[in-house]
């Protein structure tokens, strides 16, 4: 009876780390707004799932999305009722095999930012009228030798009422030899979820 407990046991431990690695490495299916992003081919749209760099040098194109309802009553900035951020503190890290190397403001952003070989932090936004839809931040070139990710994290934009919005961590670059990970990852469940079965 023991032997059957701790088998069911070890199988549910088995499935549960792997589906929180795969949570790891997978973006949230439900995008909170606003948030950031790396639109690999620089034109502001979003991949479907994270995207993935090459070994090397390479950029990513950080943008923040806030949505795209302006506000219909008040005025953005003061006492708006939109999705136009106003404000941002974005920070973004590496791990693993990758550092960063420098960062270009877009054409047209005011950004105050600080750079290390581990993270970026920025401070920007119009803080007069706002700004809504994707928005291009600026690019970031990395140097990637190994695994590892780019994310962002304690991020936080002032929305058009001047409340503060909080941006949840999330990976929003991999180097492409950890999308391999996925397929991986998916194989051991598979394999793990049958071995369970087989067991009862």
């Amino acid at each position: 009876m023991w032997v059957l407990l701790f088998d069911s046991m070890k199988c549910r431990f088995e499935q549960s780390a792997l589906v929180v690695l795969a949570w790891l490495l997978l973006p949230a299916v439900a995008v909170a707004t606003p948030h950031i992003y790396h639109s690999p081919a620089d034109d502001g749209i979003e991949a479907p799932l994270v995207p993935g760099i090459s070994l090397g040098t390479q950029v990513v194109h950080l943008y923040i999305d806030s949505g795209s309802v302006p506000s219909s009553a008040g005025t953005a900035c003061h006492a708006g009722s939109g999705e136009e951020v106003c404000g941002w503190v974005i920070d973004i890290g590496v791990s693993g095999g990758i550092a960063i190397q420098s960062f270009t403001a877009a054409p047209g952003q005011d950004i105050a930012w600080n750079l290390l070989p581990t993270a970026w932090r920025g401070t920007g936004g119009n803080f007069e009228v706002g700004e809504l839809g994707p928005v291009k931040i600026g690019d970031l070139t990395v140097a990637i030798s190994d695994t590892g990710y780019v994310s962002a994290g304690a991020s936080e934009t002032v929305n058009a009422s001047l409340a503060k919005d909080s941006i949840p961590d999330h990976v929003i670059a991999l180097p492409e030899p950890d999308g391999r990970w996925m397929l991986l990852i998916g194989g051991a469940f598979l394999a793990a979820a049958d071995r369970c079965r087989k067991r009862r």
